[in-house]
C-alpha cells in the first residue's frame, strides 16, 4: 500500500453475531489500528461489507480483521474480499 493513499474494501461474509471491522497498518516494526465500524449480523445469507479508509504516514502494509466479541455460529469470510487503491 502507499502512505496517505486512499483505498475502498469489500468483503462477503456470514456471522450469527455483528462484527467489528478493524484495520491494521504496519511498517515492519510498529502498527496502528482504524476501526472501520459494525458489519451486522447475517447468519443464513452472505452480506457484503464494504468501506473506505486512507493509509497513516510511514505505513506499508495493510491487515483487516472482522473481530467477533460473543458466542455465535463461526464467522464465514469470503476468498472473495478486495480492496483497491481510489
Amino acid at each position: 500500500v502507499t502512505a496517505g493513499g486512499k483505498y475502498a474494501f469489500s468483503d462477503y461474509y456470514k456471522s450469527s453475531i455483528a462484527t467489528d471491522v478493524v484495520v491494521q497498518f504496519d511498517n515492519g516494526s510498529n502498527y496502528q489500528y482504524l476501526d472501520l465500524g459494525t458489519a451486522a449480523a447475517s447468519a443464513s445469507a452472505w452480506k457484503q461489507y464494504t468501506a473506505s479508509f486512507t493509509v497513516p504516514a510511514g505505513m506499508k502494509n495493510v491487515t483487516i480483521f472482522h473481530l467477533i466479541s460473543g458466542v455465535g455460529t463461526p464467522l464465514a469470510v469470503s476468498a472473495w474480499a478486495s480492496w483497491s487503491e481510489r
